[in-house]
């Protein structure tokens, strides 16, 4: 059943039979029984432990309490469990009064941050942020240090294929980027096109085998866990946020809760930043950023013309050949840029 726009929910597999669901929204008689419908269908495929991270629930009624002892239920059944973690006051004073304090995991007695805790000190942390180009470049430093990750990056998507990547903290992100763009996979890709954090915590190790030409080289380049998550404001969807950290292991409940604020935000940053370009154009920080990849998108449009086909298709067709040529991208569209390769021509050695 589709998702009520009240409310929604991300499920990230921590590692054996652990599970996290983080909620956000309002949790009612019409939108909990999703809820219920995934704690049983996780626990049906072999998850045993179901983590709720409430932190940013806006509304919670017995719909939400019934939820959740649905979920307690089918999960003694297979002698699992299910907590509740970090709460807001509201949910808490909810769950005590119907006899459900024991869900709510303990912390360190400090109560945890809500999201727009979370929201005002991050922003309290942009009030620096330069307005020349290198805005955008300490907006992804910005990322990376409120989630404790060794490095950032923001990745612009258009019609569900990158366009172009901004923020970048340090070589490892570049090398993160520009294989994503080049091959079209990658964290940011998938979390994008699924609308939710893609999280591989141990890429040495996965869960899943995934991003098979995308997976060697940034192993080879000291990362050890990445996690994309999608930036969006409203029903405008921007792209992604990838962190990536030179250590294995999940991420912790406070940063993966930082980690969905601090997309948002960068999403909100990125559309300021826009709306100040005439129309059509990137902004100045974005174009600073996205020079390099211009002619990219120039060659794209030149091999669609030569071969008459989608756009879409052209880029598929430009990574092929430079897979297939153990080539640059870069090298590849600067060719055909400056018209010494053609897509048209059916001579030996020529792309077909």
């Amino acid at each position: 059943m589709p998702m009520p726009p009240e409310m929604s929910f991300a499920t990230v597999h921590q590692g054996g039979d652990h599970s996290l669901i983080t909620v956000t929204g309002e949790v009612d008689h019409r939108t909990a029984p999703h809820l219920s419908t995934a704690a049983g269908d996780l626990l049906a495929g072999g998850q045993r432990h179901l983590r709720f991270d409430l932190s940013g629930v806006t509304f919670f009624d017995a719909g939400g309490v019934r939820a959740l002892q649905v979920a307690v239920r089918q999960a003694r059944r297979v002698d699992g469990t299910v907590t509740v973690v970090a709460p807001p006051p509201f949910v808490v004073q909810v769950l005590e009064v119907l006899g459900l304090g024991g869900l709510v995991e303990l912390g360190s007695g400090a109560p945890a941050p809500t999201v727009a805790d979370r929201r005002l000190a991050i922003l309290a942390r942009l009030t620096d942020l330069p307005s020349d180009d290198a805005a955008i470049r300490s907006l992804g430093e910005i990322c990376a240090e409120v989630t404790e990750m060794t490095g950032a990056g923001i990745m612009l998507m258009a019609g569900g294929a990158p366009q172009a990547s901004v923020g970048v903290t340090n070589a490892a992100g570049e090398l993160i980027e520009r294989l994503q763009y080049e091959l079209g996979e990658g964290p940011c890709v998938d979390a994008h096109a699924l609308d939710r954090p893609v999280l591989a915590p141990d890429l040495a190790a996965p869960r899943e085998l995934r991003w098979p030409a995308f997976r060697g080289p940034v192993l080879d380049a000291g990362v050890r866990a990445i996690f994309g998550f999608p930036m969006r404001v409203g029903g405008v969807r921007l792209g992604a946020l990838n962190l990536h950290r030179d250590t294995a292991g999940p991420l912790t409940d406070d940063q993966h809760a930082n980690a969905l604020v601090v997309a948002s935000i960068a999403a909100e940053v990125i559309l300021a930043l826009q709306a100040e370009a005439p129309p059509g154009r990137l902004s100045a920080s974005l174009e600073a950023e996205t020079e390099s990849q211009l002619v990219v998108h120039q060659a794209t449009g030149r091999i669609a013309v030569q071969l008459d086909v989608p756009i879409a298709e052209a880029m598929v067709r430009l990574r092929a050949h430079a897979f297939a040529t153990d080539r640059s991208i870069r090298d590849i569209a600067a060719e055909v840029v400056d018209g010494t390769l053609r897509f048209d021509r059916t001579d030996p050695g020529e792309p077909s």
